[in-house]
């Protein structure tokens, strides 16, 4: 059946399709602030790890199967199914969304010590320091892979 070309339905898919549109921004920008309400830099980091490792091991099982075929590039397109290409590319939009997340927090906290003497500077250099090392740490789920 074909659409009708009555100017009040198309004013009304019109709209339709806007008030769609403006919902996804608004679902999009509260995931964005649950992500970085919720995850840190080490757990996205370890997703990213996790599913390109799951990714190299499809690649590596493809490339046991067929010994002919030795162009790689080929085959991280055609092993890496839309779907991964999806996930990994939010989770790095995540991982970005993440780190500047937690890039601000730590300019705040500075500029909170600066403004009140009461906490030592001290502490806010261990904090850093004993969050990059956490950062830097496999997580338990890279342990569990390995």
């Amino acid at each position: 059946m074909a659409r009708s070309q009555n100017p009040v339905d198309i004013a009304r898919r019109a709209a339709r399709k806007k008030a769609l549109n403006k919902n996804k921004v608004a679902r999009l920008e509260a995931r964005d602030a649950k992500v970085c309400a919720t995850k840190t830099v080490a757990e996205v980091q370890a997703a990213i790890h996790q599913l390109t490792k799951r990714n190299k091991q499809k690649k590596h099982n493809h490339h046991n199967d067929n010994d002919d075929n030795n162009n790689d590039d080929d085959m991280d397109r055609s092993l890496f199914s839309s779907e991964d290409q999806r996930k990994l590319e939010r989770l790095e939009k995540e991982l970005r969304l993440v780190t500047t997340h937690h890039q601000e927090q730590l300019e705040k906290e500075e500029e909170d010590a600066k403004q009140n003497p009461v906490v030592p500077q001290r502490n806010l250099e261990a904090q850093r320091q004993k969050e990059e090392q956490q950062q830097q740490r496999p997580s338990v789920e890279e342990a569990k892979c390995s």
